[in-house]
């Protein structure tokens, strides 16, 4: 099964509309692959409609494609599926030249190890932070807090401890499950700074402004960060007992 955009659109999609918002959804909106088995080509995504959140679960690893989404839609080619199928659909199509690449150092190597998937998801998030569009308020310093707007007005915070190198954290969907320790918005706002007059010259003189408390994505776990150490744990009281 070769799931290409126009299989999607005239074998999946209820209607052309249903597939036109499908896309603006898979290139726009809020949407995380929560899991994801190359091997059986299964995938589960979340995403954020208009009545609440949805899963949608995708089966590819047949000759037909098996989808179900919990939202409200009275069909099976529901925007939500589409926008999914895009993406699974992408994801596959780098899994396969990389497997193709590495097949031609062993044939019977057909497995992605856990970096380069995790480089693959990450290249992802790259071209997305590329071409998608977003609005940026940016905060009072480069370092600290920023707002970012998609493209469908969702707004989202993110957090820089050190915009020079772009790590902080986003209280998006796709930060807080991705175990990547980055999402597109952050991409796109370290991007937008970084082009700013006086970026490098003025983040020597700045100073992370307040202990930060957060989730991080990487370890799946809270932690803490204040300018001179990142630490977790029982350590997280003895900063806090500076200031209470």
């Amino acid at each position: 099964m070769n799931l290409t955009s126009d299989f999607i659109r005239q074998q999946i999609a209820d209607s052309d509309i249903i597939f036109r918002r499908g896309q603006h959804i898979y290139r726009h909106g809020a949407m995380v692959l929560r899991d994801i088995d190359l091997g059986t080509k299964q995938f589960v995504y979340a995403m954020d409609g208009n009545y609440g959140d949805y899963t949608i679960d995708l089966d590819l690893d047949r000759d037909t494609v098996t989808t179900a989404c919990d939202c409200p839609y009275p069909g099976d080619g529901c925007k939500h599926t589409v926008a999914a199928l895009l993406d699974a659909s992408n994801i596959l199509d780098k899994w396969k030249t990389a497997v193709a690449d590495k097949a031609i150092g062993d044939p019977d190597d057909d497995c992605l190890s856990a970096e380069e998937i995790r480089e693959l998801a990450l290249e992802d998030r790259k071209m997305r932070a590329r071409k998608e569009i977003f609005t940026v308020v940016a905060g009072d310093m480069f370092t600290g807090e920023h707002l970012v707007e998609t493209a469908n007005g969702r707004q989202y915070i993110v957090t820089l401890h050190d915009p020079a190198n772009g790590t902080g954290h986003c209280n998006c969907p796709d930060y807080l499950t991705n175990r990547l320790g980055i999402c597109k918005h952050m991409l796109h706002l370290v991007d937008f700074l970084g082009k700013q007059k006086g970026f490098s010259q003025q983040i020597e003189k700045e100073r992370f402004p307040f202990i930060d408390i957060y989730w991080d994505s990487i370890s799946d776990r809270p932690r803490s960060f204040r300018a001179s150490t990142r630490v977790g744990g029982k350590a997280v009281q003895n900063q806090l007992a500076d200031y209470f």
